[in-house]
C-alpha cells in the first residue's frame, strides 16, 4: 500500500520510530500500528487553529494579511505555473543543475520508486550529491518519520554520504504530541534567485511521465529571498544544532510584473497565518470560491465559513480526490463521512474521477480578487498539525494564472462529476458504516 503523507501522518506516526530498514512483510503492519497510533490521537486534545480575533473592517485584502499575518507583499516577482509531471521533473533538474553556489531544499520526503519504471527519487538524490561533491553548498531539510518510514535507505544513503548537510525536522513538542506535528512545506531555493514551492515531493508518482496531477510554481525576484528567509529560519530552529555558516547571496533583482505573498503556518509554534489568510479570504467572497485540495477534510471553523459564504449568494465549489483517484482509501473515508454535512449547507462538491492519477493540487481562487497556490491541503493534517507555505496573491496578473489552472480542472467533463445529497444517501450501508467508522479519526487526517 502506497501513502503519500500529505494526508497520513497518522499512518506515517505509526512507523516513524523504526529503522530505515524495513523490511516488506512488517511494512504490510502499517495499517494495524496505524489504528493503534489512531486511538492515542483520540486522546490527544485537538489545538486551537485561530488565534487571532479576525475583524473585517476594510475590503483590502493586504491590509488585512499586513495586519493578521507575519507577511509581506514582494513585489516585481515573476511566476510559472507548472502543472504536468513532466513539466516539474524538467523544472525541478534545472533549479538543481543551474545551482552554482548553493541549494536549500526543505521536503516531506524523498519516495521509493522501487515499483516504478523509473526511479526518480533517487536520481534526484544523486543528483544533489553530484552538486555538493562539485562544491556547492547542499542543505536538505526533510520531515523525520515520513523520511525513516516511506522512503528507501539507499536514497537517503545517497544524501546522508553525497556531501551535502541533511537535516530532520524535529517539533519543539514533546512526546507523544511531537509525533502529530509534521513538516509538509516543499521549498528548493538556488543561489538565492531561483525558488520552487508547490504540491510535489520527489518520486515517480510526482515528476514521473503522466503522473499526478500538481501545481508547482517557479519563482524569481525579491520573493525569494523571503523564501530563503524562511529556509534559513526553519534550519536554525527545527532541524538541530549545526554549525554550517550560510553563504551571502545577492539579493534577487526585481524579475516580473507580479506582486506576490509568501505565507508559511508552523502549528508546533502556534503559528496558524494561512488559516487567517483563508478566512479573510473567504469573508470577503462575494460572487464565486473554487477550490482544489485533493484531501478535503475540513475542520467545524472552515465549513462555518465556507456555508457562511454560501449564506451570503457566493457559490462555493470544491474540486477532490474520488475514491478511485485518491492514492490513501483511508482518507477517503474520512472526508467522505463530511459530504453530507458539506452538502447540506450548499457547498458544491465535485470528485476527480481519474484511476491512478491523483489530483494533488492545491489552490484557492476568490472572485477575480485574490488566489492562493501552495501546500495547504484544506483538511485537518493542514489546519491542525502541519507545516505549510503558500503564494497568496492579489495581483490581477498572477491570480489570472491561478484561476485558469483550477477552472481548467472544472472543465474536464470526462474527469470529475458532482454529488450531491441523493448519490450521498444511495450508498451501501458498508460504504457508510467505512465513512462513519473513518470520520471518528477525521482530526488526524
Amino acid at each position: 500500500m502506497h501513502l503519500d503523507c500529505d494526508c497520513t501522518g497518522a499512518a506515517t506516526i505509526a512507523l516513524g520510530t523504526c529503522p530505515n530498514g524495513l523490511s516488506h512483510a512488517f511494512r504490510r503492519l502499517l495499517p494495524l500500528t496505524a489504528w493503534a497510533i489512531l486511538l492515542l490521537g483520540g486522546c490527544l486534545p485537538i489545538p486551537e487553529s485561530i488565534t487571532e480575533d479576525i475583524v473585517i473592517d476594510t475590503d483590502n485584502v493586504d491590509e488585512l494579511l499586513d495586519r493578521y499575518t507575519h507577511s509581506h507583499l514582494d513585489y516585481g516577482c515573476s511566476m510559472v505555473m507548472m502543472t504536468e509531471s513532466e513539466q516539474s521533473y524538467v523544472g525541478f533538474r534545472d533549479v538543481i543543475e543551474n545551482a552554482s553556489s548553493t541549494i536549500d531544499m526543505e521536503t516531506l520526503n524523498f519516495d521509493n520508486d522501487q515499483p516504478f519504471p523509473q526511479d526518480i527519487a533517487l536520481e534526484f538524490a544523486q543528483l544533489l550529491a553530484d552538486k555538493a561533491h562539485a562544491g556547492v553548498r547542499v542543505r536538505v531539510m526533510l520531515d523525520s518519520l515520513t523520511s525513516n518510514v516511506l522512503g528507501r535507505p539507499e536514497v537517503n544513503q545517497v544524501l546522508a554520504d553525497g556531501g551535502g548537510d541533511v537535516r530532520e525536522y524535529r517539533p519543539d513538542r514533546s512526546l507523544p504530541e511531537s509525533l502529530f506535528y509534521r513538516m509538509h512545506k516543499k521549498i528548493l531555493i538556488a543561489d538565492g534567485q531561483r525558488a520552487v514551492i508547490g504540491g510535489s515531493n520527489y518520486g515517480y508518482r510526482y515528476e514521473g511521465p503522466q503522473q499526478w496531477r500538481d501545481t508547482n510554481v517557479l519563482l524569481t525576484g525579491p520573493i525569494v529571498a523571503t523564501l530563503q528567509q524562511e529556509f534559513d529560519y526553519d534550519w536554525d530552529n527545527r532541524s538541530g544544532p549545526h554549525h554550517l555558516v550560510t553563504a551571502a547571496a545577492a539579493l534577487p533583482e526585481p524579475s516580473g510584473p507580479f506582486a506576490l505573498r509568501e505565507i508559511d503556518q508552523k502549528p508546533s509554534e502556534n503559528d496558524f497565518d494561512i488559516n487567517h489568510a483563508i478566512i479573510i479570504g473567504l469573508r470577503l467572497a462575494r460572487q464565486r470560491v473554487d477550490i482544489e485540495a485533493p484531501y478535503f477534510n475540513p475542520t467545524d471553523w472552515l465549513i462555518a465559513e465556507l456555508a457562511d459564504a454560501v449564506a451570503r449568494g457566493v457559490q462555493v465549489r470544491i474540486l477532490m480526490n474520488s475514491q478511485m483517484s485518491i492514492d490513501v482509501p483511508q482518507g477517503y473515508y474520512a472526508e467522505a463521512s463530511l459530504f453530507g454535512t458539506v452538502l447540506e449547507r450548499g457547498i458544491r462538491v465535485f470528485l476527480w474521477d481519474r484511476a491512478a492519477r491523483t489530483m494533488h493540487s492545491k489552490a484557492m481562487v476568490v472572485d477575480d480578487s485574490l488566489a492562493m497556490v501552495g501546500t495547504y491541503n484544506f483538511n485537518a493534517r493542514s489546519i491542525l498539525w502541519d507545516t505549510e507555505n503558500v503564494i497568496f496573491t492579489t495581483d490581477p496578473g498572477a491570480i489570472q494564472l491561478i484561476d485558469e489552472m483550477i477552472q481548467n480542472d472544472f472543465q474536464q467533463q470526462d474527469v470529475i462529476r458532482e454529488i450531491d445529497l441523493d448519490w450521498v444517501n444511495s450508498q451501501p450501508p458498508g460504504e457508510q458504516f467505512k465513512w462513519d467508522l473513518y470520520g471518528l479519526f477525521a482530526p488526524l487526517f
